[in-house]
């Protein structure tokens, strides 16, 4: 399949904490040949930076509550999760998002139910100091395997007139507007056949959905869709 990734499902596939990741993880699969553009580039940088000084907040708050226990302690998870319970939203951050987090990052630390603190402690101050490296790498390593899609020249006045004429201005947010004309652009001079676009935004794939029957490619998927036909 030859799919377009926009950057909701680029930033889920790079963040492991991220409640989009593992429905990206079945979106981006080395079987597909993936594209993003210039401004899905531009997008993720920005949202790249914001993540980071959630997660850092987040995990800084994780801290200071694994601090609180004696090395000879046990730290229970469900404690943990009492306590996020407490933590307010962190900018877009959500707080039931939290909760999915929390269970994560047990996972990857391989934390039992009751988890040793003093290994606790380690593990997590590690992950911690790691984390913001590991997924720029991440970030770079996607992108590397992907192809790339430069930014559009001009807006198809044919396109435009249409969403003008069914009021879909309101549905793009961002750069979902940019990044439209990026793909509709690129496929009128590079014939890709059956390219699939990949969103999680609702209002970008009803956009799309309106827009279809004069775009250039004319295929679209709800990144959550994946999982309900996993």
């Amino acid at each position: 399949m030859n799919a377009f990734l926009d950057t909701n499902v680029i930033i889920g596939y790079i963040y492991s904490l991220d409640p989009l990741h593992i429905a990206s993880r079945k979106a981006i699969v080395d079987e597909n040949t993936n594209y993003y553009s210039f401004h899905v580039n531009e997008e993720i940088d920005g949202v790249s930076r914001r993540k980071d000084r959630e997660y850092a907040k987040f995990l800084t708050r994780l801290e200071m509550i694994f601090n609180k226990y004696g090395d000879y302690d046990f730290i229970d998870l469900s404690e943990i999760h009492m306590k996020v319970n407490r933590f307010g939203q962190i900018g877009r951050f959500e707080v039931n998002d939290m909760h999915n987090a929390i269970d994560v990052i047990w996972q990857e630390l391989n934390f039992d139910e009751n988890t040793d603190a003093f290994k606790a402690k380690t593990e997590f101050n590690n992950y911690f100091r790691n984390f913001e490296s590991k997924h720029r790498t991440g970030k770079k390593d996607c992108l590397k395997k992907m192809n790339f899609i430069p930014a559009h020249q001009n807006k198809d006045s044919n396109v435009l007139e249409v969403i003008d004429k069914k009021s879909l201005k309101d549905y793009f947010h961002g750069e979902d507007e940019k990044i439209l004309f990026d793909i509709h652009e690129y496929l009128k001079n590079n014939t890709i056949k059956d390219l699939v676009l990949i969103s999680n935004d609702k209002d970008f794939i009803k956009a799309i959905s309106e827009l279809i029957n004069i775009l250039s490619f004319n295929k679209y998927m709800y990144l959550e869709d994946l999982l309900k036909n996993s």
